[in-house]
């Protein structure tokens, strides 16, 4: 069963608020920055291991992750508690049995952190310590060195004769036939914040007559991220996923933004390294409360699984219908988008922590003459959990950065320049976060994103009408329900 991984949050879903203030970066945000992941059904097994690292496309999310591995694990846990010292011999490592005792503890008193420290003390070889590891780094959102350990723990279940002391075993063949609860069918997150944007017209730098108008502004924005469930089969899914986006300037209410989307998502597993999966998404954006755009977006994937990370080839349709008015004809913007790309990841930190690579090519045919254009992005992109340093409060954090460039090759002469050059622009995006994890529940995160465009459309006095820099710095409280 797939599920939305809402721990990726730790490196989007500040990204995908501020991406939504501008259309124009929705359009150009690849799909491998949001997955969807295999929620197993009952007590864990074989799968847990391969489709714990099992992430299929699904723009949305960036990354709304889920905790629904405890709803798995949790009464296996329970029962190891209880049996986890039965060794059929004396134990003359009383200090290792208390050391593991806390650690046991720890975990269900919910101090992850804490108990993975603790554990990180014990010899790795004990089943025992292995599957406590794999819960803590589970509970963690890290899923990946999570199935490693569950792995080493040499058990594709927790239910298994051959893995743990007699005592241990006979507790687990005595509810051998139960199921852990059915994880629920539906993911929901809330976020807040506010945030300072430093050019929202994109406005470009000039001075003379109408070189003062306002350009920063502060605001505070809300978000609400669902998906629900409506269909899980053997090694594929089917379900509905929707978000409202809503922002509020302090000063230029003109530039408020309401965002609604709806859609679906499916996936399918094919064999033991290959997930396929396909989105369709319809946002309505408003512009402080008049129509603004009408988008379409349907996305088809593929993804190849390794251990060392995962291979993604895909394509996407994109459709828009602008509202804004246009000077002349020229300037309509309203038009369709054809785009396939390639991302690989590359698992760091025994797979806690993603390497980005990505390389996009897409041909846009717009209604005005102005705007049909090809274009190429490259992007890289790093996320790494902050774990054992000397700073308890970065214990439970996620650092991610990002690097995007675009080049934008215009096909005709543009109606804005004095010379009738067509257009060429270059824009380079630079994004760092920080995110801090309370518990499952409640994160806080912290965003700076840089933008610079460089185009050659220019008037008589050498004003280039494209060319732009933007900073936005923000600041959310995210709930998971």
């Amino acid at each position: 069963m797939l599920r939305c991984d809402r721990r990726k949050l730790g490196g989007l879903a500040g990204a995908l608020a501020t991406m939504l203030i501008v259309v124009a970066q929705v359009r150009s945000q690849p799909p491998e920055t949001a997955w969807t992941g295999i929620r197993p059904t009952g007590t864990a097994n074989r799968d847990n291991t391969l489709l714990a690292q099992a992430q299929l496309l699904n723009y949305l999310e960036p990354e709304f992750v889920s905790r629904r591995e405890s709803s798995i694990v949790e009464p296996a846990a329970s029962r190891i508690q209880q049996a986890a010292f039965g060794s059929d011999e004396p134990s003359d490592l009383i200090g290792t049995e208390l050391l593991l005792n806390e650690a046991v503890m720890s975990y269900h008193d919910g101090r992850y952190a804490e108990a993975w420290r603790q554990l990180q003390l014990l010899d790795r070889a004990d089943p025992t310590v292995a599957y406590y590891r794999g819960l803590a780094l589970q509970a963690l959102g890290r899923t990946d060195a999570a199935a490693g350990e569950f792995q080493s723990s040499g058990i594709q279940s927790p239910i298994s004769d051959n893995w743990q002391s007699p005592m241990a075993s006979q507790a687990f063949a005595s509810e051998d036939a139960e199921e852990a609860p059915e994880p629920r069918p539906w993911n929901l997150t809330l976020l807040t914040g506010i945030e300072y944007d430093s050019n929202i017209r994109l406005a470009p730098n000039f001075g003379g007559l109408g070189s003062g108008i306002k350009r920063n502004d502060g605001r505070v924005v809300a978000a609400l991220f669902g998906d629900y469930l409506l269909w899980n089969g053997e090694g594929g899914n089917l379900g509905l996923l929707g978000s409202v986006y809503q922002s509020g300037q302090f000063q230029l209410s003109e530039f408020n933004i309401s965002n609604f989307m709806g859609g679906f998502y499916a996936n399918k597993t094919v064999g033991e390294h290959w997930l396929l999966g396909t989105n369709y998404q319809l946002n309505e954006t408003l512009l402080d409360g008049n129509q603004f755009s009408l988008n379409h977006r349907l996305v088809g994937n593929a993804t190849y699984l390794a251990s060392w990370g995962h291979s993604t080839a895909y394509y996407e349709f994109d459709n828009i219908d602008l509202s804004a008015p246009a000077l002349i004809a020229a300037q309509k913007r309203s038009g369709t988008t054809n785009s396939v790309g390639v991302t690989q990841a590359i698992y760091l930190l025994e797979g806690a922590g993603r390497l980005y690579f990505g390389y996009r090519y897409g041909r846009t045919s717009s209604d005005g003459s102005d705007f049909d254009f090809n274009s190429n992005m490259v992007t890289a992109r790093v996320e790494v959990p902050l774990e054992g340093l000397a700073l308890p409060f970065l214990n439970d954090c996620v650092v991610d950065a990002e690097y995007r460039y675009f080049r934008d090759c215009y096909d005709n002469a543009n109606s804005l320049d004095f010379f009738g050059r067509t257009r060429r622009d270059n824009r380079s995006e630079v994004r760092a976060g920080l995110q801090k994890f309370f518990n499952k529940n409640v994160s806080v995160r912290l965003d700076y994103t840089y933008v610079h465009n460089q185009s050659n459309v220019a008037n008589l006095f050498d004003v280039h009408f494209y060319e732009y820099n933007r900073h936005i710095v923000s600041t959310q409280l995210i709930y998971d329900f």
